[in-house]
């Protein structure tokens, strides 16, 4: 069981190519009574026994969610009033999970996993959007209950999600391992919500059910061992489907949108050297998207993500880890237009997708006493847009513990962005409420945080 209670955040809205300067970095522009209210109850159970087929595992999960939010944004900071729009919303999730699966063992070399699941889940959600008056510095924010109610809408929405799916892992040869698995899809889904027909929003009701084939196929071969270091390569593709999420936000569509499909590459190396004390990982990755859920009138055909990331692991000396990393990411439209159609994207880099990112630092931890660690992270540059009209300078970060472990019990400091970089990390659901209006949240502030840790 979980409780959540947050004061939510504001975005800063992007004036040309940057975020204004009309407003104070850390103003809250949400409403007098913003709130997000989370109540979650969920049980996992889980049993098996040995059969005459294998050996049979199965796991059953039941979830229930309740939110209660109300939000908003400030929409033009030259307007004097109502300058900002924001919604209110109730939503009900149940959630049922339920997987049973056999594991058996073919021969000394070949495993054998086959089973079913199935996902079944419900949602109804009551919304309304209001506009509203708030000063650029936050000081004064009419409340949503004083607001004036321009849309109410509910909807609700049902969803099953069936799959049977088997997996081979094979010991081909000393050294060589190959997997493969095969994954047929059932899903059915049902929105009750809203529609446009002529300017005018209609009540609507759409289902769609969609059968399909997913699966894998990977290897990995030990070229080369002596003692504690050796060299493995390895391989695998993945072709995967999902079904757009059920979108909780202030437009309550009965429309579904298509299902994402993906092809997914990758290849790369491990090693292992220095009899054991250094560790790397090197991989290039290139993965297709197609049919990328976005905002209403926007039609992402196909996207891209291609790339190289290395990871690094060098025990120093006694407890003491030297870890590093570098990515460079190439995250692009392939077939895209925007604003129905006005624009098209094609070739362009995605909004906020950075172009490397690095990070490098120090952990020490022994099992008791004394520990400490540090990581310095760099975000490359990237876009704001689609259009990549409006382009961010790269920043940086660091990260520090430092703490104590007694018997049974620990203590520590940990600091977050120490450097206090307030860059633009992710764009708001601003863009939903206000078509052609964009915002961004900012990296949270600078945090030191004190935490004290019992092990009963």
């Amino acid at each position: 069981m979980s409780a959540v209670n947050q004061q939510p955040d504001s975005p800063v809205v992007r004036q040309g190519a940057a975020l204004t300067t009309q407003t104070p970095l850390d103003a809250n522009h949400n409403p007098g009574n913003a709130r997000f209210s989370e109540r979650r109850v969920q049980l996992n159970e889980g049993w098996g026994k040995e059969t005459g087929w294998g050996e049979w595992e199965n796991l059953l999960s039941l979830a229930y969610t309740h939110v209660e939010l109300v939000r908003g944004y400030l929409e033009d900071p030259a307007n004097p009033g109502p300058n900002a729009d924001g919604f209110a919303q109730e939503r009900k999730v149940y959630d049922l999970y339920l997987d049973s699966h056999l594991s058996r063992e073919l021969s000394p070399a070949v495993q054998l996993v086959y089973g079913v699941d199935a996902l079944l889940g419900g949602a109804k959600q009551e919304a309304s959007v209001f506009e509203y008056t708030v000063s650029l510095d936050g000081s004064s924010r009419e409340s949503s209950q004083d607001a004036n109610v321009l849309k109410a809408a509910e909807g609700e929405g049902l969803r099953a999600f069936l799959g049977a799916y088997a997996q081979f892992d094979w010991q081909a040869a000393e050294g060589l391992n190959l997997l493969a698995g095969l994954r047929f899809n059932v899903t059915r889904e049902k929105r009750e919500g809203e529609k446009e027909e002529l300017g005018v929003e209609v009540r609507a009701e759409e289902e769609k059910q969609i059968n399909r084939l997913s699966g894998m196929l990977g290897a990995s071969w030990r070229a080369w061992s002596v003692g504690a270091d050796g060299l493995t390569l390895y391989a695998d593709y993945r072709n995967s489907f999902k079904s757009a999420a059920f979108e909780f936000g202030p437009e309550v569509e009965a429309e579904i949108p298509k299902a994402e499909t993906a092809d997914s590459y990758e290849a790369g190396a491990k090693a292992s050297l220095a009899d054991g004390q250094l560790e790397m990982d090197l991989s290039w990755f290139l993965q297709d998207f197609r049919n990328v859920f976005l905002l209403e009138g926007n039609d992402i055909r196909k996207t891209r993500l291609r790339g190289a990331e290395l990871e690094v692991d060098w025990k120093l000396v006694g407890d003491l880890l030297l870890r590093g990393s570098y990515a460079w990411h190439d995250a692009r439209f392939v077939e895209a237009t925007i604003n129905d159609g006005a624009n098209d994207v094609s070739g362009n880099r995605l909004e906020l997708a950075p172009d490397r990112i690095a990070s490098v630092g120090f952990l020490y931890s022994p099992k008791t006493g004394l520990y400490a660690g540090s990581m310095w992270s760099y975000t490359g540059e990237r876009f704001l847009n689609k259009r990549n009209t409006a382009p961010v300078d790269a920043y940086h970060t660091i990260d520090a513990t430092l703490g104590y472990r007694f018997q049974g019990w620990s203590l520590s400091l940990n600091g977050s962005n120490l450097t206090d970089h307030r860059d633009p990390v992710s764009e708001s659901e601003f863009s939903e409420i206000l078509a052609g209006t964009s915002a961004y949240y900012r990296l949270p502030a600078r945090s030191i945080m004190l935490n004290y840790s019992l092990e009963l």
